[in-house]
Parts: C-alpha cells; structure tokens; sequence
C-alpha cells in the first residue's frame, strides 16, 4: 500500500520483528518510494509499488543481520516518538525542622504599686491569712507582701491563691517565687509553691535570706490558680516577692516533613527517623480505618494525555499483615498488596493524565502502621504513531562493503528492496472479472480499464516508467 499525503513530520521505517515493530530510521541513509510500473531482476511484477532502503553498518546478512526476505516492513510520517520526560516530583519526607519559641512571662509581681500596708495586693487572697503590703524584706525594688500567720492550733499549711489567665493549653509553665523568713517565731519554716489541682513543689525551708521556690506544670485549660503556701506550727510570717509565671521554651515544627501528604479518614502521618529506605527519614502512615485511603497528595502541572507513573517503596515492621497500593483521584480504587514484613519493597501505579490535576491516593489494608519512603512520579509523553505511507514485505537484501581509501576503513551498505503486500496476481480476479494471460495487470491498466465504463471522461494515466513518489 502507499498512500500519497503531505509529509508533516518525522518519517519512520519500521521492520516487524514477530512481537513489535522495530526501527531502523538511525541506521538508515537513503529511501526512495515508487508506484507504478514493473521491476525486472526479481522474478515478480508488481503494480503498486516498491521501497528501497539503504543501511549503513548494520543489518549485514554475513555478518549478523536479522532481516529476511518475507518480512514486513512500514514507513511511518507525521508520528512522534515516545519521550522519557524522567521524574517530575519526588517525596523523600527530608525536610523536618524545628526552631525553638523563647521563654516568655505570662505574669510577674513584685507588689511596687499598692499602697504601704494594703490587703490582698494583686488579687492574692487568703482564707487562712491577710496578707498585706510591707517595705521591708523586698527582693526587688522596696515592698513585698506579707503573710503573718498566728500561732496555736493544729499545724497545718496556710494558702494564698491567685488565678491567672491567657494560658495556652498543652504548653509548660514555671512558677517562680522569692521568699524569706523570720529570724523569730516560725524561723526557717518550710514553704511551697504550686497550682491547684496540678501539685506543689516540695517543702523548702525558709532561712533569713531570699530563697527561690518554683514549680512546673503543663496548662489543661487557659485559666489556672496558683498557689503559695507557708507551713504553720506555732505562728510563722514570710515575705513573697518576685512572683512570675513563664511559659517555658519549646520546640516549634516549621516543616513537618511530610512534603504536602495529608491524612484522611482518621489516620497520622508523621515524619520518622524509626525507618527509612533512603536518607534520614520516612512517612509513617498509621491507619485507623482498614482498606481505606489513609493519606493524599494533591499533584497539578499535568499534562493531559501523557502518562505518570507514581513509585513508592513501603515497609511493615510489625508481624500483622500489612498491605498497601497507590491510586489517584481520577482512576479506579486498587486493592492493597500483602507487603512483606521488615523489608522495603516497592510498589508502583501507572496512569494517564484526563485532568491536570489529580490527587495521589496511599491505601492500607488493615489498621496499624506502615512505613513510606523515595516516593517519585516520573512522566512520559506515549509515541504517535503517525500515518502509513506504505507497507509491503522484503524481496531483496543487497550488501556492498565500499573502501574510504584515505581511512582504509570498510563500510558496509545494505540495500533492503520491500514490495508492497500487493505484489504478483497472477490468477486473481480483479474487480470481479477475470483476466486473460498474463493474469495481472498494473495500476496504469487497471485505471485505463475502469476508464472505459466510466460515465464522465477520466484522465488515463501514460503506462510509462514508474514514478517517485517519496524520497528520502
């Protein structure tokens, strides 16, 4: 067959090798397609047309060439090969980093605004005590506020209470306190320092110098009361100052390291040092809902029609099953594979772009934890294969071996001659007629037949030398 059509693109010739279609335009150096007329040396006429050509080192037939006469041959125009476009996004799960938030104080007295002898300075009260403003004993600046508390009675703890707000949940406070003792009644009389609810430090003794008392909590709600409480045995009066109430320092993820995956339908996602197939770290993904999607990752910049193919590699430490597979959003929910215990293995999912965007879907077949890790999408742009321009089968391989007298290298050039499927017809009916000897007829007298039962007048074609139609 030839078909005569404009050459838009690149041409291809292609010889079948029984499984697939195999180039040989790289080794190729010349081509030329006729139609029409006959060609002697052969042994067969033929009236469509034929294809030579011509090769340069390669499909020697003595010295290791493939092609035999019989074989199909094509010539493909206006295709386009495939295009390895390599990875387009990759997810090593590296990128984790913490800075640490500073201390900062939440609230502080050191009772320097309150008049000279007033009570329940600073919102402190006490059902136990009075305690009242003083300018002695000061730790910082010249009051302080004291807690005098009378003698007799069962020895017990006195408290004054404060409740301050503005507390974030989940994070660490200290309370600091400086206090000072009597050097009489109640001398060296323990103290302590704490929240309610949450605990007290333990006692510490108060001698004729400032001591710090402090304690550590974690905030459970965004109020809380503190405390300051002075042992009582037989009377005992202490100076508190410098009260402050700091949010400690912590640590502040500013990249979690999961490099945009989300979690879904209940489960974690964590950036680990536990495991890992390359680098430092890896996903954790544990799954809460058995066979679910258990995390997503939204990918755009598509190109519709090209295809993507998603690799990952999974591990699962524990000797429960464990099971994954890789799906998007615009493709068919894929079961989970059984995955093998405490070793990485790989899976991967293939598919064509219909949108731009898509996102990418982890499943795990059972709930518990699995491991991900060097996940990357890598993208190619499938072959077109373009239009025939002619098919037929090889009648002719010729070798030449020509000699580069200045290099003193011999070439091999291989001629293949290919003739198009329609070749000898020698007792064929045509257009159903049959023909008297010789049996076959060229295209020329083919057209010039049909000619004569024509209804309207039909240029015949001359019945002359063949004629070229492609050459390359």
């Amino acid at each position: 067959m030839i078909s005569e059509r404009p050459l838009l693109g690149r041409v291809d010739v292609q010889v079948d090798d029984g499984s697939s279609w195999r180039s040989v335009l790289p080794d190729s150096t010349g081509l030329s397609i006729r139609r029409g007329g006959s060609r002697s040396g052969l042994g067969v006429k033929t009236d469509v047309g034929l294809c030579t050509v011509a090769l340069l080192n390669a499909e020697d037939p003595v010295d290791g060439g493939t092609l035999t006469p019989g074989q199909a041959m094509r010539v493909m125009a206006n295709g386009t090969p495939a295009v390895e476009w390599g990875t387009v996004a990759s997810y090593g799960f590296e990128g984790y980093a913490e800075e640490t938030v500073p201390a900062e104080e939440s609230y502080s007295e050191s009772f320097e605004a309150y008049a000279l002898y007033s009570s329940n300075p600073g919102g402190w009260t006490s059902a136990d005590l009075t305690p009242i403003v003083v300018d002695y004993d000061a730790f910082v600046g010249g009051q302080a506020m004291d807690a005098g508390s009378s003698g007799g009675g069962t020895p017990r703890w006195d408290r004054l209470s404060r409740v301050v707000s503005g507390l974030t949940v989940g994070r660490s406070y200290t309370l600091s306190v400086r206090v000072i003792g009597s050097t009489g009644f109640g001398a060296n009389a323990p103290v302590r320092v704490g929240v309610l609810s949450r605990g007290v430090s333990g006692g510490t003794a108060t001698p004729a110098s400032h001591v710090l008392v402090s304690y550590s909590f974690t905030a459970t709600a965004t109020s809380h009361t503190l405390l300051l409480e002075q042992y009582n045995d037989d009377g005992t009066s202490c100076r508190w100052d410098a009260i402050t109430l700091t949010r400690n320092a912590y640590p502040s993820v500013v990249n979690n390291g999961q490099d945009g995956w989300q979690p879904i339908n209940g489960s974690e996602l964590a950036s680990t040092t536990t495991q890992k197939y390359a680098g430092n770290r890896s996903l954790s993904i544990s799954a809460a809902e058995a066979g679910a999607v258990q995390a997503f990752r939204y990918l755009d910049g598509l190109v519709i029609g090209d295809e993507y193919t998603v690799t990952a590699w999974f591990y699962a430490s524990s000797v429960a099953a464990r099971s994954a597979s890789i799906y998007t959003s615009t493709t068919a929910y894929v079961t989970p594979v059984l995955l093998p215990n405490e070793v990485w293995t790989q899976r991967s999912y293939t598919f064509t772009a219909t949108t731009t965007a898509v996102d990418l879907y982890i499943v795990s077949g059972s709930t518990g934890l699995i491991y991900m890790d060097a996940v990357t999408v890598t993208r190619r742009t499938p072959a077109v294969l373009g239009d025939e321009i002619f098919t037929g089968t090889i009648v002719d391989i010729a070798a030449a071996y020509p000699l580069d007298k200045e290099t003193g290298e011999t070439r091999s050039v291989v001629q293949v001659t290919v003739s198009d499927a329609v070749r000898v017809h020698a007792t064929t009916p045509r257009y159903g007629v049959t023909l008297s000897t010789p049996f076959f007829e060229t295209f020329e007298d083919r057209i010039a037949r049909l000619a004569l039962s024509s209804q309207t007048p039909v240029e015949v074609p001359v019945n002359d030398a063949p004629r070229e139609v492609y050459a390359f």
